[in-house]
């Protein structure tokens, strides 16, 4: 599998952002590995979107959104879960 470097971060070519899952529930991630946080997307664009290809960067394949409900800055901590 080839990679390539986006944005400082090794993104594994056939990773796709749709992909990722996105939960609030933190029993979702309790079994999962943490491998880095979302600290800031654009709230002008699709959050989702960003979290998820954000997470793929990370190889991660689950986003605990931690965003707060009345903010203006998306945040999130991204998981590597079991096989899905």
């Amino acid at each position: 599998m080839r990679s390539s470097d986006i944005g400082g971060m090794c993104r594994a070519s056939g990773a796709r952002g749709d992909q990722v899952r996105i939960t609030r529930n933190a029993a979702d991630v309790e079994a999962c590995t943490p491998v880095g946080n979302i600290d800031r997307i654009d709230p002008n664009s699709d959050i989702h979107s960003q979290m998820q290809n954000q997470a793929v960067g990370l190889r991660g394949n689950v986003v605990f959104e931690t965003t707060p409900i009345f903010g203006n800055v998306a945040t999130g901590v991204v998981y590597r879960c079991g096989a899905r």
